[in-house]
């Protein structure tokens, strides 16, 4: 983003975190209607954005928003989707060892420059996501609500926004600013989840 004005890059930032609250809320709303249809509907529907995903990670297109929402997909069928059909549930404190070796190896191959700029969005988005979920699930279902722990847990998603504002405001790169971007916005989602949880806030939906 070099050479750009401030005007673009404010521009890009807040038009960036509008579409993946704006995701984020139409992901969920969707798919709690849809579980209402049935089982049936919803393996039809994971069909359907499987392929949309093999088809999409093939054209790869170069749009800013096209890996955002694939990496969202991905995370509809095997996050939420899979543990609906009781086909497995990658959120569960027994996956942690698999989460961390693969964010592991994704931040090899991103530090080696080894994946493209579709790619390396695409799977972080759907990464943080991931860890977002295990973090809150984990620690709501296994220490509860008011352990020390999950207080701490809401200081760190705290911690993380702030600091991923600052690089993001510091920063050139549209790539990193994009990833900067997904971490603002799972954080500050993840820390509604838990004021909604503490019932500090209503339910929106």
């Amino acid at each position: 983003m070099k050479g750009d004005n401030y005007s673009s890059r404010l521009k890009f930032i807040f038009s960036t975190i509008l579409f993946i609250i704006i995701l984020f809320i139409l992901g969920h709303v969707g798919l709690v209607n849809l579980y209402k249809l049935g089982r049936i509907p919803t393996i039809g529907m994971a069909f359907v954005l499987t392929i949309l995903i093999v088809i999409m990670f093939i054209w790869q297109k170069k749009h800013r928003f096209f890996p955002l929402v694939v990496g969202l997909m991905l995370w509809a069928v095997l996050g939420e989707i899979t543990e609906y059909l009781q086909y497995g549930d990658i959120v569960n404190i027994k996956n942690v060892f698999l989460l961390s070796s693969i964010i592991a190896f994704i931040f090899y191959l991103v530090y080696k420059n080894l994946l493209s700029d579709f790619l390396t969005i695409t799977i972080v988005f759907f990464l943080i996501i991931w860890a977002s979920h295990f973090i809150l699930i984990s620690l709501f279902e296994q220490l509860g609500k008011t352990h020390i722990l999950t207080y701490l847990s809401y200081s760190i998603f705290l911690v993380i926004f702030i600091y991923a504002i600052f690089k993001t405001c510091k920063s050139d790169n549209r790539l990193e600013i994009t990833i900067q971007i997904i971490f603002i916005t799972c954080s500050f989602w993840s820390m509604l989840e838990y004021l909604r949880a503490w019932k500090l806030i209503p339910k929106p939906w």
